[in-house]
């Protein structure tokens, strides 16, 4: 999984793929902050009810992210047989917004995370935000 070239190309393609990573994590986050919030309000609940949803949904997104993760065969495993990622509405809606925009599309294509490793870490963020809500903000 090296990429050929001079080292700067290889930093840039690395710093493109972690921002990618990274925006695509905090747009799943927020938006499954903003459901939980919605979920609650309509509901008649209180912020106990959010950060359970956002545990829930939390745990769903890093199992279906794991699930997608796991290799269905030995070739899936080779370097060269991986498949390219596609490109869902999430994905063009972070690539057309800062700091991912300012990264050269080449570079940004050249490396990224599958969408399930994505989605994974969008799951996680999901978790610290419970996390925060019930350690940082006292909700019980």
């Amino acid at each position: 999984m090296t990429v050929r070239g001079d080292p700067s190309s290889r930093v840039a393609v690395a710093t493109a793929t972690a921002v990618d990573a990274v925006v695509y994590a905090a747009a799943v986050t927020g938006a499954v902050t903003a459901a939980a919030f919605a979920l609650t309000v309509l509901t008649g609940g209180d912020l106990v009810r959010v950060k359970t949803l956002l545990f829930v949904a939390g745990w769903a997104l890093v199992s279906y992210g794991t699930f997608r993760l796991w290799p269905r065969s030995p070739a899936d495993v080779e370097p060269d047989n991986r498949s390219p990622v596609q490109t869902g509405r999430i994905q063009r809606t972070v690539e057309s917004v800062p700091p991912l925009r300012w990264f050269d599309a080449a570079v940004v294509a050249k490396r990224q995370l599958s969408q399930a490793g994505k989605l994974f870490l969008g799951g996680v963020g999901a978790l610290l935000v419970s996390l925060l809500l019930e350690v940082a903000g006292g909700v019980g």
